[in-house]
């Protein structure tokens, strides 16, 4: 899931932190493409721009 979006972000934490949490809001943005669950997960830490 994190390949779908390394064109603009890339995982600022290690993977084995991952929560659910945090891979049930990747799991949506694939399914919907709403932007607003990767700025989430931006604002948390997960991830980061590139």
């Amino acid at each position: 899931m994190i390949e779908k979006v390394k064109d603009e972000f890339v995982l600022a934490i290690d993977p084995s932190l991952l929560t659910i949490k945090d891979l049930n809001r990747l799991i949506a943005y694939n399914r919907y493409k709403n932007k607003g669950t990767l700025v989430n997960l931006v604002k948390k830490g997960v991830l980061a721009r590139k």
